[in-house]
Formats: C-alpha cells, sequence, structure tokens
C-alpha cells in the first residue's frame, strides 16, 4: 500500500515517541492502550464512538490528510486544559482560505504490475492475484470577500481493490455431485434436485474452481480422499477437491470538506465546517462465491461553528459548537444477493467445507430443514426439524 494512504498515523508518529500497534492506525504511548488516547479536530472530540480509537473512515486508511494544516500531539494529556483520558492528546488543524487564490491535486495508483506474487503463493501455485490501488486528493481555497471572507474545499478519495489472505477452499467432486442427484432421484426426494443443482451451481462456479483437485487421503477414508466411510464411488475416486484461493476485496470511499472563514472586525473571527464522508469496506471475503461476502456502511457527518474573539496580547477567548454524526452498518453485498444465498444456505453457510452433511444424505433417517419462508426441505441429518427449531414427526415415503 502506498504510504500515502496513511499520512495522518504517520505525522502523529513524528510528533512523539511512540510505539505503534498497527490495526486502524492507532497507536500507544507510554505503554497505555489505544484506546486512552484523545484525537480532535480543531478542538473537536474526533474518536470513534465504536471502539473509542482515531475514527479512520470506512476504508480505516485516514482520508483527509490532504486538509490538514498542523498537527499537534501531547504525550501526556493529564492536564486539566486536556482532560477526557490520559494518553495522547492529538489536535488536527484543517486549512482556512486566504486572499490569494491556492490549491493542489494528487494522485496515487499501485497495481498488479509493481507487485510481486506472495512466496508462500509461488510456492502452493496460487497465481498472483489483481492488484488495483488508486487514491486522489484535490483541494482549493481563496477569497470570497478580500480581507473579510474565504473559502476552503478539500476533496479525498480511494477505490483499492486487493486480495485477501490465502486460505484452502473445499469443494464437492463433481462424481460426488451425481452420485447425490442420483441418490435423490431414486429414493423418492426428486423434488430436492432442483435445489442440489442451484447448491452445486455456486460450488462450481467459485473463482478458481479450475483449479481444485483431489484433496490427500485422509486416515478415516476407506474408498476415496474426502470420502470417511461412504462407499458411493469407485475407489480412489475423490469425493471432496480443494485448492488454495487468495480471493479480491474491494474497498471504496471519498470525504469531501468545506471551510468559510468570516473577520468581524479586528478582535473577532468566525468560521464554519462541514464534512461528509461515505464509504463501504469488506467486512468478509468469500473464497467460495461473492453472494457470501458481507460489507460494512460506514456513512459520517460533522459539522463545527466557532467564533474567537481577542482581548489583547494577553487575552483570547474561543467558543465553539459541533456535532458529529456516524453509523456503522453490516450487510451481505446487495438484497438480490442476499436472498439468493438465504435460499442456498439458510442455517449452514460452510455446508461445503463439512463432508459429514453430504453423508448425512445416505443416512438411514433423513430429517427436513425449511431453507426459505416456504416449507421447502433440506435434507442433511437424521431429524426433522422446522425453522424454528421445533422437532416435527419423520417424513413418510422411502427411507435411504
Amino acid at each position: 500500500m502506498h504510504p500515502a494512504f496513511d499520512k495522518k498515523h504517520n505525522a502523529v508518529c513524528l510528533c512523539a515517541r511512540m510505539n505503534t500497534n498497527g490495526g486502524y492506525g492507532n497507536f500507544s504511548v507510554f505503554g497505555l492502550p489505544g484506546t486512552s488516547n484523545l484525537f480532535t479536530l480543531n478542538s473537536q472530540n474526533d474518536n470513534d464512538p465504536f471502539v473509542n480509537v482515531n475514527k479512520s473512515g470506512a476504508a480505516n486508511l485516514l482520508l483527509g490528510a490532504n486538509e490538514l494544516a498542523e498537527v499537534s500531539v501531547t504525550a501526556n494529556g493529564y492536564s486539566a486544559q486536556y482532560g477526557q483520558l490520559a494518553g495522547a492528546n492529538v489536535n488536527y488543524v484543517t486549512k482556512s482560505g486566504t486572499n490569494a487564490l491556492h490549491g493542489n491535486a494528487k494522485y496515487y495508483w499501485d497495481g498488479r504490475i509493481l507487485n510481486a506474487n506472495d512466496f508462500f503463493n509461488n510456492a502452493n501455485g496460487v497465481p498472483r492475484q489483481f492488484v488495483n490501488a488508486n487514491q486522489w486528493a484535490a483541494s482549493m481555497g481563496g477569497p470570497i470577500k478580500r480581507d473579510k471572507t474565504f473559502f476552503f474545499v478539500n476533496n479525498e478519495g480511494l477505490r483499492v481493490v486487493l486480495p485477501t489472505a490465502t486460505s484452502p477452499v473445499r469443494l464437492p467432486s463433481l462424481p460426488f455431485q451425481s452420485a447425490t442427484l442420483m441418490n435423490l432421484a431414486s429414493t423418492g426426494m426428486g423434488a430436492e434436485i432442483p435445489f442440489y443443482r442451484q447448491l452445486f451451481k455456486a460450488f462450481n462456479s467459485a473463482t478458481s474452481a479450475s483449479r481444485a483437485s483431489a484433496i490427500p487421503m485422509g486416515p478415516g477414508d476407506l474408498a476415496g480422499p474426502g470420502c470417511g466411510d461412504l462407499s458411493i464411488l469407485a475407489p480412489g475416486v475423490p469425493c471432496v477437491v480443494g485448492y488454495l484461493a487468495s480471493p479480491n476485496a474491494f474497498a471504496h470511499e471519498w470525504q469531501l470538506a468545506m471551510r468559510i472563514d468570516q473577520t468581524i472586525g479586528g478582535n473577532d473571527r468566525l468560521y464554519g465546517r462541514f464534512q461528509t464522508d461515505r464509504g463501504v469496506a469488506p467486512t468478509y471475503t468469500d473464497p467460495i462465491n461473492p453472494i457470501f461476502s458481507a460489507i460494512s456502511s460506514q456513512p459520517e457527518d460533522q459539522g463545527q461553528l466557532a467564533w474567537t474573539h481577542t482581548f489583547g496580547p494577553r487575552g483570547k477567548s474561543a467558543y465553539r459548537l459541533g456535532a458529529l454524526f456516524q453509523r456503522t452498518v453490516w450487510a451481505g453485498q446487495s438484497r438480490c444477493r442476499q436472498r439468493i444465498a438465504s435460499v442456498l444456505f439458510r442455517h449452514e453457510r460452510r455446508l461445503a467445507f463439512e463432508l459429514k452433511r453430504y453423508r448425512d444424505i445416505y443416512s438411514a433417517r433423513p430429517r427436513v430443514h425449511t431453507v426459505s419462508n416456504r416449507r421447502r426441505p433440506f435434507v442433511y441429518g437424521r431429524q426433522t426439524h422446522s425453522e424454528s427449531g421445533a422437532e416435527l414427526p419423520p417424513r413418510s415415503g422411502k427411507r435411504l
């Protein structure tokens, strides 16, 4: 990641002796936990209300560095003028307009062509993943009325696609899928075939599923790899195939800040500032199919109104009114995808990873599980349960 993505954190580290402990741009001063630090923006509290560390936005990459005029760090905030928390007091001061029109524009890019594949990925045959990181910043400030009214506007954003940690993926083999469908048809459960076809289609469309190969034989595999004590396939034919995957995660965020300064006479100065931040971060990236991934949206708005009065060379008084709104929402990729996912995996999303769920299809007494609002049965065990969890009478008909 380009170092520009964490300029706020870097600026703070240059101001005081401290140990960085990672995570959301957080840090520790004099051994105190990261939640003991107080962050202020133009003297207004700017801590994350959810975890009480520095507010870092949806992508946790601290947008807003292009707007900063100065950063001050008080390593020991025990004095009464700071208060609230015992750790460091970090205050960011934003830029304002002047009589001269000024501004800047920045753009940073990082891509796959600039990055080598991971050593362990190469060793395990995992191809180099796609990388595309874009970050931009632009600002402009100047006079509205010379010597009286000034403006400043800053916009920053990023769009990042990065691979996640490499993890093993397990899928039912094609012979096992065929055997499952044939068993359902031969035991009078043909109504379940469309559901299982949809389930297997999700597995077969997994990213890099074409690289899947038979998993190693386990100590409990009597017939084939991953088959356990099942003997439904020819000897040596795998029931489970697998591969290593590093799925891509997509995060995007933008921030817009506007400030107006007004000079009233020689002793009074008034300013108002508004900031809005919108972004989406990948909370969970599923290696099987994106419909099972989860994201978090973290909209944030804040505003300030401040008045400063100077009494003379030794006296000054400042009054500030501020408000901060932040919300964090965890959800699936979309309503449509959530509905598809709920049909496929109402309660057992990781069904594909556990062979025993498939083994139960061949058990002597199936159970039915509701996978949607309709009573559509899903066989994966020995009992019969309703959606609420209450046990129902066993189904009539042939037993497997």
